[in-house]
């Protein structure tokens, strides 16, 4: 299922207002968007660029790999590093960190 931007973006090449589509369309996806959102934006445009340069386009209906999996091993990862950082971070101010005020 294609999203509504995605639609848009390739009517838009079709119709070969190609100049016109970053702008308009990342305008109108971004305009809102401020400060972290906009970096955080930043951040997933990269990974995809990356993924893209070392696998090829993203073809998510053809994708041989098992997503579901692929993402429980990422947040098993991400939740490791998170833990990591925490206890860098508690080190580093001797005392720990809580969410939980005492």
């Amino acid at each position: 299922m294609k999203t509504d931007f995605r639609k848009a973006w390739e009517r838009r090449l079709e119709d070969g207002a190609a100049d016109d589509v970053v702008v308009d369309l990342l305008e109108h996806a971004l305009g809102a968007l401020a400060g972290d959102e906009l970096d955080i934006v930043g951040q997933v445009v990269a990974r995809l660029r990356l993924g893209r340069e070392r696998y090829g386009q993203l073809a998510v209906g053809s994708d041989p790999r098992d997503l579901g999996a692929e993402l429980l091993d990422e947040a098993f990862d991400g939740l490791v590093y998170a833990a990591g950082l925490m206890l860098q971070l508690q080190r580093r101010r001797a005392r720990p960190l809580s969410v939980v005020q005492p």
